[in-house]
């Protein structure tokens, strides 16, 4: 909801020619409404023209408030469905994962970069199904083993190396994650951040995941 602003009007002649009523100062028009912005529903605007308060002429318009439509998705390890409940344009916003921190003591640790950021619309008919992969954070990584990535792409983690995180993404054919069908239908990706990396004192910060190929990541200090 917010507030209404009309949208305004016009007056014109018998001829249909515009005129312009502060050049007649007998005349006014004053215009009513109860729109709820905070309601859906269709609301009446009236106009009416009066002569000395005299009425000449009324009108009306007809205000449409439409129920704006919010869905949030959070990490769950697999994908979720989406089906829009009515006709319209679509705002999609997502996050890519944060890749993994490198641990090697509560003093030296290399944060895992952050995840991207990507926007975009879509027009939809009502009944549309869309498919929202969240990315998983990336396994932090504290000794000389390998460490996963997070859910939907994030790459493998190496020696005190944290996984990289995941890619959020939405797709118009669903399937596990590394299915190709599926990932060839992405409508929009933010990828993920890679992994941080700590080894004894030297720390290494990772690259994050925006935008089109990514940012690097620092080396060891």
């Amino acid at each position: 909801g917010g507030t209404y602003s009309d949208a305004g009007y016009k007056v014109v002649d018998s001829s249909g020619s515009t005129i312009n009523i502060n050049n007649y100062p007998d005349y006014l028009v004053t215009t009513t409404n109860t729109v709820n912005t905070s309601t859906a529903g269709v609301y009446t605007v009236n106009y009416v023209l009066t002569k000395n308060g005299t009425t000449v002429d009324t009108n009306i318009r007809n205000v449409y408030v439409e129920k704006l439509y919010t869905f949030t998705y959070s990490y769950n390890g697999n994908y979720q469905t989406f089906t829009a409940p009515i006709d319209g344009e679509y705002t999609i916003y997502t996050w890519g994962a944060q890749g993994g921190t490198g641990y090697s003591s509560a003093t030296y640790n290399g944060e895992g970069g952050k995840g991207g950021y990507a926007t975009g619309k879509k027009a939809m008919t009502a009944g549309t199904k869309l498919y929202i992969y969240v990315g998983g954070q990336g396994t932090v990584g504290n000794s000389s083993s390998t460490y996963a990535g997070g859910y939907n792409g994030g790459g493998t983690g190496y020696y005190y190396g944290g996984g990289g995180g995941g890619a959020t993404d939405v797709r118009t054919v669903s399937g596990v994650w590394n299915d190709s069908s599926s990932l060839a239908s992405r409508v929009i990706v933010a990828g993920g951040g890679g992994g941080g990396q700590a080894f004894s004192t030297y720390i290494a910060i990772a690259g994050a995941g925006g935008g089109t190929t990514g940012l690097n990541g620092t080396t060891h200090t």
